[in-house]
């Protein structure tokens, strides 16, 4: 049933986002793509599709696929991706390190977002084996020019070395809890009022 919920997610997804345009709430979404639904030949034209009908803004969608999208027929899977490059949406590797992908192929991937794993962040300011690893995957992903995100961040502890590793942006409980849908333009209002927009990208939380 994957490919029927992922037609719903897509609806429900740009619906929501056009309706925090109309009141003036112009952020970035992004949702992760199901290895199984991206092999559906007919995904991106459907998502296009829509995209267009909700007269959605492609430059403020990300789409998120982990490492295993990628193990079957990689040049094909390369090429659709470039494909909804091309049209304006980002792509972001989600979950790395815990995957397949090796140095040349993430050299390969038409991806502009790298996502560190929860599972390095976790005792990144207490062990130095962790600390390490997430220096070396940040420098990596600055020599492909690539956005750094850090997922699962928790404590003040991970935010001060992540920062000091020049990390892009945070993503975890420490900034919000995944909220509903519905109060998230109160969280955005009350942010907005004592952070700058730079900050803003990096607190927004998950959306249910």
């Amino acid at each position: 049933m994957i490919n029927l919920l992922g037609e719903f997610i897509i609806d429900e997804f740009l619906k929501q986002m056009n309706a925090w345009q109309r009141v003036g709430i112009d952020i970035t979404l992004a949702f992760n793509v199901s290895p199984k639904q991206f092999l559906d030949p007919n995904f991106e034209y459907y998502l296009l599709k829509k995209i267009r009908e909700y007269n959605a803004d492609p430059a403020k969608i990300t789409l998120e696929f982990t490492e295993t999208a990628f193990v079957t027929d990689f040049l094909n899977i390369a090429q659709r991706l470039q494909l909804l490059r091309e049209a304006g949406i980002r792509i972001a590797l989600d979950d790395f390190g815990t995957g397949y992908s090796s140095l040349s192929r993430l050299a390969e991937l038409p991806i502009d977002i790298l996502k560190i794993d929860k599972s390095f962040i976790d005792k990144i300011h207490i062990n130095s084996t962790s600390s390490a690893v997430v220096q070396s995957i940040i420098a990596l992903a600055r020599a492909f020019n690539l956005v750094i995100v850090a997922e699962g961040v928790e404590t003040i502890g991970q935010v001060n070395v992540l920062k000091e590793f020049g990390c892009d942006k945070l993503q975890g409980f420490y900034y919000s809890a995944p909220i509903p849908a519905k109060d998230f333009e109160r969280f955005y209002v009350k942010t907005g009022q004592t952070i700058n927009k730079q900050d803003l990208c990096i607190r927004t939380p998950a959306i249910i």
